[in-house]
């Protein structure tokens, strides 16, 4: 809860992950639209529901009205995300060495729309792959835009994004390790 004053009430303060990720509820008595540190997702007056692919452990957040930007972020409350059943794959890469590279790319209206990418299309636009690496779909199994994943020697060296441009698929953002030898 974003209350009036703009301080948070974590009413819950662990959840367990669903197959599409964590479902949130968040009730705002601002007068005005706040950011949710932690959850990545702003909020108008009322009541706003989200599906986020925050993995399992602990999430520090809070309500941030947008008048209080300037001031620097506010005090977080401790969200623990739970995932008995191990749904979670981790989509951050592990990078040695001289770290990752990371591209967004923007769109013209309307932009892409998500959707599960098939591994064989991700396969045949990501340049650069060794012969031993696996794709795999980052996240939670039931999330609407999973990433592909990159693993190399049990490590995942790259998370791609894809995004459906009519009835193409496009690239729609990377984060890679810069010795990947990647490139999509």
């Amino acid at each position: 809860v974003c209350r009036a004053d703009g301080s948070t009430d974590l009413l819950t303060p662990s959840v367990r992950a669903r197959p599409d990720g964590v479902h949130v509820l968040v009730r705002s008595r601002l007068d005005e639209p706040a950011t949710v540190n932690g959850f990545g997702i702003d909020v108008s007056p009322g009541r706003r529901s989200a599906v986020l692919s925050i993995g399992p452990g602990i999430v520090g957040v809070a309500c941030w009205p947008y008048s209080q930007h300037r001031w620097g972020e506010p005090t977080t409350s401790a969200l623990e995300v739970v995932d008995p059943r191990g749904l979670y794959v981790d989509p951050d890469p592990e990078c040695d060495g001289d770290g990752f590279e990371a591209t967004a790319v923007d769109f013209a209206s309307p932009g892409p729309k998500g959707g599960l990418i098939p591994l064989e299309e991700a396969r045949r636009q990501i340049n650069g792959l060794a012969p031993d690496d696996d794709l795999i779909h980052g996240g939670y199994p039931e999330q609407p835009t999973p990433p592909v994943l990159v693993v190399r020697d049990d490590a995942v060296i790259a998370h791609i994004s894809f995004g459906l441009w009519g009835s193409d698929w496009v690239h729609a953002g990377s984060r890679m390790c810069g010795e990947s030898g990647l490139r999509v």
